[in-house]
């Protein structure tokens, strides 16, 4: 053999090498970046058909008697056997996962919107469609359908609970073997609970979504080197689910004003290249959002984390300027965009309910300033005049979140009220600034927007009967107090009691300063 030719086949073997380790640091990066199947720790998970994730979403806390389903007036509404999803016709999918991908997905992206119409393709075209696919179909088609409430309730209603049916009996298998089904169907899951909380319990959902996104390794940013390896469809995917996971399980802690703090050196994951506060899309001003809620929650609520959580700030007058300015800045952001306005179409609620909390008594400001009580009163009316804007036309889908902030802003101002009367005796046409003819407006409208919600959440029966007698009884107060009448001293404080009773602690009181 010539040296010519041995250098030829040398240099062959060379370039077999160098792209068989090509090759291999691919697949590597590829495996490390794209997780499949269960470490040990996980071979114990509970399958997403257990009665952890299937079963009521957390009440909003008030002293009541347990609730008995069977003593309930009306019982549970009945439910729809499951629907073969190929059964229903394709352009009439194809309208509802359209309707799914422009309304909701911008601000909940639980699944990636090529792998929905994929999944599509699979259960119109494939005999052997996989139950990932036919239940990923049924349960966001089941989520579009809620905004048909507004049409027809009752035909909404058991076409959405046909749809869960489906999605439920394709559910088993699920994330058993695989880390990113399960992953996807458990916030895919809290999503649909946020709208339907007697199906899933999203406290659960949410949090289990979180826990394996850390456990995946999802916070944290592919290496550089490993970037290079993999296509970016893969990189974006990984930071679209820890991003999702970590805004609903922060959304759902927030709610219940529950601790929701990882540390932030230790997620180091970006926002996929699609979301960018500096280009005004809609999954990172909700991100954003949520970060704000936490610290809010944690700073009046857990003030004694402050050492393990040093940024909370330095002083409690600094922390709140520094935190209303951030919480203004993002409302800002939203309105000054047209399609910001649009997508997130919650975002008064969900300031409104931000400054009412920052405002009202906690654990870090047990007795507000006088200032501090005017804008919570302020924003719980502001709370209940939008849940009860969007329940006109029949758009008040998020039933959790609206139980949850009706009823917080409900017990807030009628706390404030029976306060305000009495500190302030010689106006009698106003309370915290506002009029007396609006503040009894608002009252009203309470127990009207708790019954609603209890049509399609019967749990939250127990809620509205109880608000209703309190409301009734604030207002008979409140009136007899502007019109001069003699009497409703001595009802006040009997109202004062009532209301602590109900709500388990004095702390939604209003104090005046000393």
């Amino acid at each position: 053999m010539d040296l010519a030719a041995l250098r030829n086949q040398s240099s062959n073997i060379a370039s077999n090498v160098t792209a068989a380790t090509d090759q291999l640091a691919t697949d590597l990066a590829k495996v490390t970046v794209e997780p499949r199947g269960y470490s040990h720790k996980q071979d114990s998970l509970d399958p997403l058909t257990s009665n952890y994730f299937l079963s009521d979403s957390p009440l909003p806390k008030l002293n009541l008697e347990p609730w008995d389903g069977n003593k309930s007036e009306g019982g549970q509404p009945q439910s729809a056997p499951p629907k073969a999803i190929s059964s229903i016709p394709r352009h009439v999918v194809d309208a509802m996962l359209k309707h799914y991908c422009e309304t909701y997905h911008p601000q909940y992206p639980s699944i990636g919107e090529a792998d929905l119409y994929r999944a599509r393709d699979e259960v119109y075209q494939n005999p052997q469609v996989g139950e990932f696919d036919i239940f990923v179909i049924a349960i966001t088609v089941a989520i579009s359908s809620n905004t048909l409430m507004h049409v027809d309730e009752k035909r909404a209603a058991t076409t959405t609970s046909g749809l869960w049916a489906t999605a439920v009996s394709h559910l088993n298998e699920i994330g058993m073997t695989s880390s990113w089904d399960r992953l996807q169907a458990l916030q895919l899951l809290t999503h649909y609970g946020f709208l339907n909380p007697q199906d899933v319990n999203v406290s659960h959902c949410a949090a289990a979504a979180t826990r394996l996104a850390f456990h995946l390794g999802l916070h944290r940013e592919v290496p550089p080197l490993t970037q290079t390896k993999v296509d970016t469809s893969i990189l974006n995917t990984r930071r679209r689910m820890f991003w999702n996971a970590y805004a609903i399980d922060a959304a759902t802690r927030t709610v219940r004003r529950q601790p929701f703090k990882w540390s932030r050196p230790e997620i180091t994951a970006k926002f996929p290249d699609s979301e960018s506060l500096a280009t005004q899309t809609h999954c990172a001003h909700v991100w954003s959002l949520r970060e704000i809620e936490c610290d809010i929650t944690l700073g009046l609520e857990y003030p004694m984390l402050d050492l393990e959580f040093p940024d909370v700030a330095p002083s409690p007058e600094h922390w709140y300027v520094r935190t209303h300015t951030r919480l203004e800045q993002w409302y800002q952001s939203v309105r000054r965009n047209a399609t910001l306005t649009a997508k997130i179409e919650f975002h008064k609620l969900l300031f409104q309910i931000q400054v009412l909390w920052l405002n009202r008594p906690s654990p870090r400001y047990p007795v507000p300033i006088h200032e501090m009580q005017r804008k919570a009163g302020i924003a719980a009316m502001a709370l209940i005049r939008e849940v009860s804007m969007f329940d006109r036309p029949g758009k008040m889908f998020m039933l959790w979140h609206a139980a949850h902030c009706v009823i917080e802003a409900g017990t807030y101002l009628l706390s404030s009220v029976l306060v305000g009367i009495e500190s302030h005796p010689d106006d009698r046409i106003h309370v915290f600034g506002e009029d007396v003819a609006v503040v009894l407006r608002h009252i009203k409208t309470i127990p009207s927007l708790v019954w609603k919600i209890a049509r399609r959440w019967p749990r939250i029966k127990q809620h509205a009967s109880a608000l209703e007698a309190i409301c009734n009884s604030t207002m008979d107060i409140l009136q007899r107090w502007s019109d001069g009448q003699d009497g409703w001293q001595s009802k006040v404080s009997m109202a004062q009691e009532e209301l602590g009773q109900l709500t388990l602690s004095r702390s939604t009181y209003i104090q005046e300063e000393a």
